[in-house]
């Protein structure tokens, strides 16, 4: 069952992924980019999106992996090395949201566009644009 984040989750993943960026050297994001997001996608995903890709990392279920070229100063809000994982953690406020994002895949296939996995979506969307992480 797909579980909405709270408010305070979805600012909590805002504020983390603007210190991310402010680390790499990019400007915070008003809003973040949510419509050509993929859920499960390494490089597409709400987090790679928004910080990681810019960073050069992919991101997994629970770690960012160096990809190409890795701004290394973004492991100041990323947790230690996970051999588990391969790659390092993420921290919980990315980690919370980026679950919760991840389930939509496993709502269903977006490219099936089914409409439990377009429901989701749209409710997470609200949420994030309820949260003033998401422009409307």
């Amino acid at each position: 069952m797909f579980e909405l984040p709270t408010i305070e989750e979805c600012q909590a993943f805002h504020a983390k992924i603007n210190e991310g960026r402010a680390l790499i050297g990019e400007e915070p994001l008003d809003t973040l980019e949510f419509d050509e997001a993929l859920p499960g996608d390494s490089s597409g995903c709400l987090s790679a999106m928004n910080l990681f890709q810019d960073a050069g990392y992919l991101v997994r279920a629970s770690a960012a992996v160096p990809w190409s070229e890795p701004n290394w100063a973004v492991l100041d809000i990323l947790g230690g090395w996970s051999t588990r994982h391969k790659g390092y953690l993420l921290p919980q406020e990315i980690k919370t949201l980026t679950d919760r994002f991840d389930a939509l895949a496993e709502v269903h296939e977006p490219d099936e566009g089914t409409s439990a996995y377009d429901d989701a979506r749209a409710a997470l969307r609200a949420r994030l644009v309820e949260a003033g992480a998401v422009a409307p």
